[in-house]
C-alpha cells in the first residue's frame, strides 16, 4: 500500500491518540467522518496498522520494567570498568546492578 499525505497525518494522530472517536479523527484530518473511516479500514486491512495498544504507568500500575542489559565496552580497561560500574551503582533507577564480568 502506498501512504499518501492523508495516510500519514492519519496515522500520526492515532499514533498520538487511538481513543479518538471517527468523527473526532476526521475533523482533525480534514475529511468526512465517511473517507476517514474507509481510510482507517484499508490502513488496517493493508497491514500498516498492526495493532491497538495502552500505554500503562508502571508507577500506578504497579508493574516495574526489568531489564537485563549487555554492555560492551570500546577500551579493555580495568579503571573504564570500575568507573563505568560506579556510575551503574549510583543510578537510582538501577535498583539491582549485577556484578561487571570481564572476558
Amino acid at each position: 500500500m502506498s501512504l499518501d499525505r492523508i495516510d500519514r497525518r492519519i496515522l500520526t494522530v492515532l499514533q498520538e491518540n487511538n481513543r479518538l472517536t471517527n468523527v473526532e479523527l476526521a475533523e482533525q484530518i480534514g475529511l468526512s467522518p465517511p473517507a476517514c473511516l474507509k481510510r482507517v479500514r484499508q490502513l488496517r486491512e493493508s497491514g500498516v496498522i498492526i495493532s491497538d495498544v495502552s500505554l500503562v504507568n508502571p508507577e500506578l500500575s504497579g508493574n516495574k520494567m526489568t531489564m537485563l542489559v549487555s554492555v560492551e565496552m570500546e577500551r579493555d580497561r580495568k579503571d573504564i570498568y570500575a568507573q563505568f560500574q560506579n556510575s551503574i551503582n549510583r543510578a537510582p533507577d538501577c535498583l539491582s546492578p549485577h556484578q561487571l564480568i570481564f572476558s
